[in-house]
């Protein structure tokens, strides 16, 4: 009896393209903070890309937008570094009223091909003409309730049609998180890491009511305070578009 030729080899899997986000994140945020020119900076960037879940809810929603986006309160540019290392596709602008945190994200920015584009100015007066994504990420807490509804007012001017305005603030509450969220803000501003104490945090309802009537919906609201003690919520808000899952 003829013995039966061998089984063929299986054919080897197909080469499959690496994500962009495919990168751990440990390697994202030593890439980011390997940018930038001091020590502390670069301690600061690793740990905070590292361990603040903010990156990563925000990067998974705007790396794969061609629109461009604008960081309202961008400090040295961490959020638009991190879109970078996802692999954005839009161009990048940060506004920071801070001109030290401002020359700090021009420099880390040098060496890049395609760099983002980083505005030195106060929130409260005009912005860069630029429409696409906004993002206001622990902005409205600094300024009274009449100043927030006005930044809002004009961020929505900046919303792109299929745009996102993303806010990342913590929320006014009766619980711990709050109290631990006021007490470190009260801190950080004195020991100068931020320039302003805390004034007046939000209720989403008071979002919601300014932003409803400059055109804009709620998609998504969610808490962000995965693994930290802060009372931070993700708000996410579109033209006109559809309500998204995760709604609160």
């Amino acid at each position: 009896m003829t013995p039966l030729p061998p089984a063929p080899a299986p054919a080897p899997p197909p080469l499959v393209a690496r994500r962009p986000d495919a990168h751990p994140l440990k390697v994202v945020a030593r890439n980011i903070s390997g940018r930038y020119g001091t020590p502390f900076d670069r301690h600061f960037a690793y740990w905070k890309v590292k361990m603040d879940p903010l990156y990563q809810g925000v990067g998974g929603l705007l790396a794969g937008s061609s629109l461009p986006v604008l960081d309202v309160g961008c400090g040295t540019g961490l959020l638009c570094f991190y879109l970078l290392e996802r692999g954005a596709l839009g161009p990048l602008h940060g506004l920071d009223f801070d001109p030290h945190k401002i020359a700090a994200a021009r420099k880390a920015a040098e060496a890049l091909p395609n760099p983002p584009v980083f505005h030195q100015g106060d929130a409260r007066d005009p912005w860069p003409d630029i429409s696409g994504h906004v993002c206001l990420l622990d902005v409205l807490h600094y300024l009274p309730t009449d100043a927030q509804a006005t930044l809002l007012t004009s961020a929505a001017r900046h919303v792109a049609p299929g745009g996102r305005l993303v806010i990342r603030t913590g929320l006014k509450a009766d619980n711990w998180r709050y109290r631990v969220t006021l007490m470190t803000d009260r801190l950080m501003n004195r020991v100068k890491l931020m320039k302003s104490p805390p004034v007046s945090y939000p209720e989403q309802g008071q979002l919601e009511a300014v932003l409803h009537e400059a055109g804009l919906q709620l998609l998504t609201a969610r808490p962000l305070h995965e693994g930290t003690p802060f009372n931070n919520h993700l708000l996410i808000f579109g033209r006109g578009a559809a309500q998204e899952n995760g709604v609160a």
